[in-house]
């Protein structure tokens, strides 16, 4: 304390011992700073760092660079007698080093680092030294991020880096490609480096399990595995070649199965050399005309005419013929397609079915819905524009999604599917029991139409069971004022079973096969009706009860 007959202490200047910091030294420090904020700032909201703020942070950091190195020279241009300038330089440098060349999330190799080595090894081999490359890529990754969330996903990528390391050796280079891929540049031929993708792949076995993050379920269990492609490289081959073949063997991989190793060349079978040609020729077929619409028929049995019509892309490849839509929508899923040629699909057909109610009929339009359109975001926005532009009511559309989207989507596609049920569309839940059905789904999504799959109806005809569980469908969507529509119906006693059972909707090629948009129109108007007559089989089928 100090009272007025008490003098107070003299403060003890501080400012003397303490020079004013030099402002080079804030512009180092703060651009330092920034950077690193840059860098952390994405991981830490649970979104990796964009390719901006990568090249933000190395520019600030060369910012730091040039203020470290003009910190020890005072005016005049003589050394000061600061630390060594040097020493700030060599560690700038490492610094930007490292940034340049290593994968921020795993700390492993980058891309860039990658390509340098690979150019290293090909030089080396013109002297008879052996060197492979393995690309890698998670089966199953996708899952792990949709259901547990994006920090799960990216301890996932880590716990994998720590794996990979631990297994290759130590003249082997592991590197992120980035996303799930990895790759391996292997000091050994092929039949070595095969072996060390096999060992890769019995390491990553264990990694079932979504690491645990706040707010995630922790039994929730993954089936996270690797597929492996391997390539050779060679003096008389550009880089670029020997990873398109390390590509194109993975590809062999996953269409193996997925879980395995494929060399270059020795997978190369018909199927593989196939599927690589429809994906390298997939981004043309759209802009060059090459898909088409074709359209099936649904027929109602009490209305006894169509009612409605199921909108299916075709693709006629110029070399291979017609391709059917499980073979190339896969793979626009794969390689990011599908989202402009789903909108493609929507504007041609609700423009053709336009034209078929302009013509005086009475008819709506079923669209098959990609999950990956869902998770784009945009697909509300795109049924809108595309209904707008045909000048269609909503509930002329019909979306047809299927089980499998809601697999870790059910928040966002409920939400979504809702909208665009509230907007007047009608939603379809497609393949009905083919794997993940759930009743929980019935009363979570505004589903108005149920698809059987066609699987049900192949022993409807002579075997109770099969008949049992198509009438346990038609009952519950009965109960639950949800339509049900038989797809798949080929054959006259399919027909007659299921009237037998109740079911008011059907479709399949004894009522109509897919018809190109020119004779749609006459197809439609020219429908029999006598075909719905077929007589009953014999003796009732028998459905068990209590079973």
């Amino acid at each position: 304390m100090t009272g007025p007959d008490r003098p107070a202490p003299r403060r003890r200047r501080t400012d003397v011992a303490r020079p004013p910091v030099p402002p080079r030294a804030l512009v180092a420090g703060g651009a330092l700073a920034v950077g690193g904020l840059l860098l952390v700032g994405g991981p830490l909201a649970g979104r990796p760092v964009t390719a901006t703020e990568a090249v933000a942070a190395a520019v600030l950091v060369v910012v730091a660079l040039v203020a470290g190195l003009l910190r020890g020279t005072p005016p005049g241009g003589l050394p000061g007698r600061g630390p060594d300038v040097r020493d700030d330089v060599r560690t700038s440098q490492q610094e930007l080093e490292r940034m340049a060349y290593s994968d921020h999330l795993t700390g492993l190799p980058n891309r860039a680092r990658l390509m340098a080595a690979l150019a290293a090894a090909r030089s080396r081999t013109a002297d008879g030294e052996p060197y492979s490359v393995l690309l890698l890529d998670l089966d199953g990754f996708k899952a792990v991020n949709d259901i547990a969330g994006h920090e799960a996903g990216d301890l996932l990528l880590v716990e994998v880096a720590d794996r990979l390391r631990a297994t290759v050796r130590d003249q082997d280079l592991v590197s992120r490609l980035g996303g799930d891929e990895f790759a391996v540049v292997v000091r050994s031929g092929v039949a070595e480096a095969a072996a060390l993708g096999e060992r890769i792949i019995a390491e990553l076995a264990g990694v079932h399990r979504s690491v645990p993050t706040a707010g995630a379920d922790p039994d929730l269990v993954f089936d996270v595995s690797c597929s492996i492609g391997v390539a050779e490289l060679q003096a008389a081959e550009e880089v670029s070649v020997s990873l398109r073949d390390a590509d194109v063997a993975l590809r062999a991989a996953k269409a193996a199965g997925k879980g395995c190793v494929r060399l270059h060349g020795a997978a190369a079978d018909g199927a593989t050399v196939r599927r690589n040609r429809l994906v390298r020729d997939l981004p043309d077929a759209l802009a060059h005309g090459q898909l088409r619409l074709v359209y099936q028929p649904v027929v109602g049995t009490v209305e006894r005419r169509v009612l409605g019509l199921e909108a299916l892309v075709r693709w006629d490849h110029p070399v291979l013929g017609e391709v059917p839509p499980s073979e190339f929508v896969p793979l626009a899923e794969d390689d990011g397609l599908i989202v402009p040629l789903q909108r493609w699909v929507l504007d041609q057909a609700t423009a053709e079915l336009a034209r078929l109610l302009a013509e005086g009929r009475d008819l709506q339009l079923g669209v098959n819905i990609s999950v990956r359109h869902l998770q784009s975001g945009s697909l509300v926005r795109d049924v809108t524009a595309a209904l707008a532009r045909a000048g269609l009511p909503a509930r002329r559309l019909m979306l047809e999604v299927t089980e499998s989207m809601f697999i870790g989507e059910i928040e966002r596609a409920g939400g979504d599917l809702q909208t665009l049920h509230d907007m007047g569309c009608v939603i379809s839940l497609d393949d009905f029991g083919r794997g993940y059905s759930t009743f929980a789904y019935l009363t979570r999504l505004p589903v108005d139409v149920l698809k059987m799959d066609r699987e049900f109806l192949a022993g409807i005809t002579d075997d109770a069971r099969s008949a049992a569980l198509v009438l346990s469908v038609i009952e519950l969507g009965r109960r639950l004022s949800i339509d049900v529509v038989a797809e798949g119906v080929e054959t006259p006693g399919q027909l007659a079973t299921l009237r037998e059972l109740g079911c008011r909707f059907l479709q399949g090629h004894l009522l109509g096969r897919p018809t190109r948009p020119a004779e749609l129109g006459a197809v439609i108007d020219a429908f029999d009706e006598r075909v719905l007559d077929v007589p009953a089989l014999g003796a009732p089928v028998a459905v068990p009860v209590g079973e």
